[in-house]
């Protein structure tokens, strides 16, 4: 495994647990291993979104669409208010 992968492991690990600021030190690590890795901005995502930090938690999905020609058609869905009541947040 990769090291942007393990980070992103025991980050997921911290955030299902409740570490949200131990978890995003870990995403945080992970982006700067790799800043092309949507996996890690989209776990950062995750964690700031949880702790409430939407505006920083919409620029990191941009960055992993940005990442992911493919995924460009879900940035339309980010329009549609998933900041505050997506059902599809883990945290």
């Amino acid at each position: 495994m990769s090291e942007t992968a393990d980070l992103i492991t025991q980050a997921e690990e911290l955030a299902l647990t409740g570490k949200l600021d131990e978890a995003l030190r870990m995403y945080d690590a992970a982006v700067a291993a790799d800043h092309t890795n949507p996996l890690a901005w989209i776990g950062k995502a995750s964690v700031l979104k949880a702790k409430g930090r939407y505006t920083e938690s919409a620029e990191c999905f941009d960055a992993a669409l940005a990442g992911i020609p493919a995924w460009g058609d879900a940035a339309a869905v980010k329009q549609t208010g998933w900041r505050r009541s997506s059902p599809c947040s883990r945290f």
